[in-house]
């Protein structure tokens, strides 16, 4: 089998998928991984194929216009970088789509369209995968929950529809009006980066009849310590509440002003993951460039974060308490699953002060249950059995199969 993986997103986003490319490729599969340059980088060195579709020059424009630019840019950069990837994944795609050996992992979204086109074509099998539960919210959430999906997909589809339908015509491929439709009927599999546990926290409709769940999926550790500045901080007192960078762009210095003050009224230290420049803090506090959570979570008080998926992967299996202040539906949706769970709260970003935050931050390192809870699921996610990148590979080489008879 040649398995190729295409990757949207954040580096978050990346690391699921990168997991079972390193599966496939160790259990004798040929592997090809299309993605951001910028994260690929970062990734393990192991010897799979990659291609990025988008260099890290592109990916620091699109986190700049992200954290500085207006609604108007931000979109419009996102139409850049979804029509920028469709050409680039397809012209790669599309090679290697007439050898009946290949099998496609792709994302769910504008991210997957490359595969979707060749799937049309070709009839290349598609696995795609959500990094998310929000996409496949069922009827029965509140109108409010449903509402926050519907904007979603009329930006992320609706901004993208043109781009992708003037590259068809290109292709020779008649238009299409109902893009999400389009890109469903062009799957074979679908599969979610999440237990089923928390998809059924909140109403949950899978959105096709083979869609499987195979867990949290986090980075394989390449390296077993942590940095010596981060180990020595751990040393010198008692465990930090972690805070993790968030994408508040502009607002970012209220952020840390707010977290600090929270923090030290709630007499806690602060280790802030994710600050690629230098910060001149007080003794309680640290701030660092890019952090492993699995060799970081485990000694912390609590996790206080923007509600990414990998992130409340994270703290569910290190077992600590997350406090999530979201930005976008998808990290809001995952705040409510958290507080269903009973294993952290989330507090809305218009109410982020520190008198909130400390008493949020406070309530759940105290509470019995909270603790209770959060270590009943660890223990669930840290159980003996099959990886969830085993899981999906099974799955990919069932399709594999299928497809050779």
């Amino acid at each position: 089998m040649r398995l190729v993986v295409l990757m949207f997103g954040s580096f978050g986003d990346h690391a699921p998928s990168w997991e079972i490319a390193r599966e496939a490729q160790h259990r004798g599969h040929t592997v090809t991984v299309l993605g951001n340059a910028k994260y690929l980088e970062r990734l393990d060195a192991a010897p799979i194929e990659t291609i990025a579709v988008t260099t890290k020059a592109e990916s620091d424009e699109n986190t700049r216009v992200l954290a500085e630019g207006s609604t108007a840019e931000r979109g419009k950069q996102f139409r850049l970088t979804c029509k920028t990837m469709l050409r680039r994944s397809h012209a790669a795609l599309k090679d290697l789509a007439v050898d009946l050996d290949v099998v496609l992992l792709s994302p769910h979204g504008p991210g997957g369209f490359a595969a979707h086109l060749v799937h049309e074509q070709f009839g290349t099998p598609v696995m795609e995968y959500f990094v998310d539960p929000l996409p496949a919210l069922s009827s029965a959430a509140p109108w409010s929950e449903r509402l926050e999906r519907w904007v979603m997909n009329l930006f992320a589809y609706g901004m993208v529809r043109s781009d992708l339908n003037e590259y068809r015509r290109e292709l020779g491929l008649p238009k299409v009006d109902r893009v999400p439709v389009w890109a469903g009927q062009h799957v074979d599999v679908g599969c979610g980066f999440f237990p089923e546990f928390v998809a059924r926290a909140r109403p949950f409709q899978p959105p096709r009849e083979r869609f499987i769940m195979p867990g949290f999926i986090p980075l394989a550790e390449t390296s077993p310590q942590l940095p010596p500045e981060v180990e020595s901080f751990l040393q010198q007192g008692p465990p930090p509440v972690v805070v993790s960078r968030p994408s508040w762009g502009k607002a970012e210095g209220r952020f840390m002003e707010e977290t600090c003050a929270a923090l030290r009224q709630l007499g806690a230290r602060g280790l802030f993951a994710g600050f690629t420049e230098r910060m001149v803090l007080p003794d309680e506090f640290l701030a660092v460039p890019f952090l492993s959570f699995s060799l970081l979570l485990h000694r912390s008080r609590a996790l206080l974060h923007h509600g990414g998926a990998g992130t409340v992967g994270a703290a569910m299996i290190a077992g600590v308490p997350q406090l999530v202040v979201p930005q976008i539906p998808m990290q809001a949706d995952y705040g409510r699953r958290v507080q269903a769970l009973g294993v952290g709260e989330m507090l809305p970003h218009g109410k982020y002060r520190r008198d909130n935050i400390a008493a949020r931050l406070e309530s759940l390192v105290s509470s019995s249950s909270v603790v209770a809870r959060c270590q009943e699921y660890a223990e669930i996610l840290q159980s003996p059995g099959p990886t969830g990148s085993a899981l999906c590979c099974d799955e990919l080489e069932s399709l594999h199969a299928c497809r050779r008879k």
